[in-house]
C-alpha cells in the first residue's frame, strides 16, 4: 500500500512537472486570440497554474483542505469569462469538462477521499494539455489560414 502511494505521488509530481514546463515554455501563447491581452491570459493561466500546485501538495501530502482549496479555485476561474475564450465546440467541450472535473475533485476532498481525487486531478490535467494542445495546434491553424498568413507547423517549430 505504501509503495503505491509513493508510485501515485511521483506520478502525480511528473504530471505537474510536464504542465509547469508546458505552461512556462508558451506563456500566453496558447490562448491568445485577436482580441486577447497577452498579458491578462498568462496572468489568468499562471493563477490556474498555482491552484493546480496547491491541488498537487494537498494530495501528497493528504491535506484535504488544500485539495478543496485548489479545487474550488479552479472551479471558479473555469466560470470566469476569460475561461470562456473561443466560440468553437470542441473548446467549450474541454471547458465543460474542466469545469466538471474541478467540481468533482473539490467533492471528493470534502469526502475525503484521496484515491478518487488523485484519479480526477490526473484527468483534469490530461484535460488541461489536450486543450492546449487544440488551441495552439488547430484553433490557431484555421485563425492564420483565415486570415490567409503562414501556418506554423509543429515541425517548423523544431
Amino acid at each position: 500500500m505504501r509503495n503505491r502511494r509513493l508510485g501515485t505521488s511521483l506520478l502525480l509530481a511528473a504530471l505537474v512537472a510536464v504542465v509547469t514546463v508546458l505552461v512556462a515554455t508558451r506563456g500566453g501563447e496558447a490562448d491568445d486570440t485577436p482580441n486577447a491581452d497577452p498579458k491578462k491570459t498568462a496572468a489568468f493561466m499562471r493563477a490556474k497554474l498555482a491552484s493546480s500546485q496547491k491541488v498537487l501538495e494537498g494530495l501528497v501530502s493528504k491535506d484535504f483542505d488544500l485539495i478543496a482549496s485548489g479545487s474550488k479555485e479552479l472551479e471558479q476561474m473555469s466560470d470566469a469569462a476569460a475561461f470562456q475564450r473561443f466560440p468553437d465546440p470542441v473548446y467549450r467541450h474541454y471547458s465543460r469538462e474542466f469545469r466538471r472535473l474541478a467540481g468533482k475533485l473539490n467533492r471528493l476532498a470534502v469526502d475525503r477521499n484521496l484515491e478518487g481525487a488523485s484519479f480526477t486531478y490526473m484527468h483534469a490535467t490530461t484535460t488541461c494539455i489536450s486543450c492546449h494542445e487544440y488551441v495552439r495546434d488547430v484553433i490557431k491553424v484555421a485563425d492564420a489560414a483565415a486570415d490567409g498568413g503562414e501556418i506554423e507547423t509543429a515541425s517548423d517549430r523544431r
